[in-house]
């Protein structure tokens, strides 16, 4: 749900690069004969990435017709083998796509680095994007690992794609003190009221698909712990009011980065909670 600036590679030159050391003749021919439908296969991703209607792109066993076909394995390994591989050929693209976020975060969760490249349709039902750079998102493994071959069937279920759109704009990840001991930090998403119904469903879908309250919530909980001495201190030296002070500058420290990181809600929801910062904080 975080943007990173898209690709500016030509589709058609990665799949060339790609497929250029195949050495057996027939794939040769048969992997360069689809290459005008990979080619329209990557111009349907954008137009439908920037339509926010990734769901109509409709799925495929293979790319091309007959004897022609290039099966939906064949494709795949044109990625392995040919892309992803650590001599191959189109390696040099994998290695430039890794390194669009800024900060090497994942731009699914923009918490956990960066480890592989995630298919955002997945090639085992769009091979035709099987390396079609628009359609491979840096990301961490844990949410590539979750995204599995998610396919959305309506607009409603489509993840957010970090290339085509951008939910960072507005604040939308909020957290609240959970009162207990010791205190937990609790996140949500809280949708902005510009947000028409699909764009709220599909957020809510990638939070909750990729499991971004728990995860935060534990980080949260490291956070507490590091910082409670800190509290203290201002805690006995100012009272409530200066740890309500302390941590209103650190929140405003972190939103100057990001609106939506959870460090920003939770530091949010810290200053604004009075059973927290009047000595909650201190409950273990």
């Amino acid at each position: 749900m975080w943007p990173i600036d898209p690709p500016q590679m030509d589709p058609d030159a990665v799949y060339a690069l790609c497929i250029s050391t195949v050495a057996n003749a027939a794939l040769k021919a048969r992997l360069t004969g689809i290459q005008p439908a990979v080619m329209d296969g990557a111009a349907l991703l954008a137009t439908n990435g920037f339509g926010q209607t990734l769901n109509a792109i409709a799925t495929s066993n293979g790319v091309g017709t007959g004897a022609g076909l290039v099966t939906t394995e064949e494709m795949a390994k044109v990625y392995s083998n040919r892309m992803a591989a650590r001599t191959a050929p189109g390696r040099i693209v994998y290695d430039q796509l890794k390194m669009l976020p800024k900060g090497d975060k994942c731009p699914y969760c923009n918490h956990r680095n960066v480890g592989t490249l995630d298919h955002f349709l997945p090639k085992s039902e769009y091979p035709v994007l099987a390396v079609t750079p628009c359609n491979l998102v840096p990301a961490c493994m844990e949410c590539n690992k979750r995204k599995g071959d998610y396919r959305p069937t309506v607009p409603n279920d489509v993840l957010i794609h970090p290339y085509f759109e951008n939910f960072a704009r507005e604040t939308w990840l909020t957290a609240e003190i959970q009162q207990q001991g010791p205190a937990a930090i609790l996140f949500d998403l809280t949708p902005p009221a510009g947000w028409n119904t699909v764009e709220i469903d599909r957020a809510r879908n990638h939070f909750e698909f990729l499991n971004l309250a728990d995860l935060y919530s534990d980080e949260a909980a490291t956070e507490l712990s590091n910082i409670r001495y800190n509290l203290q201190i201002h805690f006995d030296a100012d009272g409530a009011n200066g740890v309500q002070a302390e941590l209103a500058r650190q929140w405003r420290s972190r939103r100057a980065v990001h609106l939506n990181s959870w460090q920003t809600a939770m530091y949010n929801a810290m200053a604004n909670d009075a059973w927290f910062y009047s000595g909650g904080f201190s409950v273990i």
